[in-house]
């Protein structure tokens, strides 16, 4: 079914997980999935409702708790958003791309500190882009007025992404 969504056969998409929900009803897969198509479909509303049905079933669902997380950021409440990206990473506290993302909304909340002290804590996990982590928590630094932290670090890292 994420097939079909990534595809754009949001009909076929639909139509799979509502016949997934008819054998399973409250599977907590299946309505992060019909949740992530309410999204795709501008429907925050509903898919709000179906990530909270979804954590009701499974509280750990990193998928749902990332995608509720997204959806309070959007409606400028990141409190909500922070605590459910801090509730993923207590489940996956080695995912760079979880810690990225709540380093971002750190820095849209204005907390440079914490902003800072996540795109540190990120930067030593396997698979993170070091050059992105760099420039963003240099922008922090930049914010709390300190200046001279990149010290060509950022720049070597986004020279190694950007080289054939």
């Amino acid at each position: 079914m994420s097939l079909l969504l990534e595809t754009g056969d949001l009909a076929g998409a639909r139509a799979g997980i509502e016949r997934g929900l008819g054998f399973h009803p409250g599977d907590p897969q299946l309505l992060c999935a019909r949740a992530q198509l309410w999204l795709a479909l501008g429907q925050s509303g509903q898919a709000w409702q179906d990530f909270d049905l979804a954590l009701a079933a499974d509280g750990g669902l990193i998928a749902a708790l990332a995608g509720r997380a997204d959806l309070a950021y959007q409606a400028g409440d990141h409190d909500r958003a922070i605590a459910d990206l801090s509730r993923a990473i207590e489940i996956a506290a080695d995912d760079p791309d979880l810690r990225y993302n709540r380093a971002m909304l750190y820095q849209a909340a204005g907390d440079w500190q914490a902003a800072i002290e996540e795109y540190t804590r990120a930067l030593g996990l396997p698979g993170a882009d070091t050059g992105e982590l760099l420039a963003q928590r240099d922008q922090c630094y930049t914010q709390l007025g300190i200046t001279g932290t990149d010290t060509g670090e950022a720049r070597r890292a986004r020279d190694r992404v950007r080289a054939p």
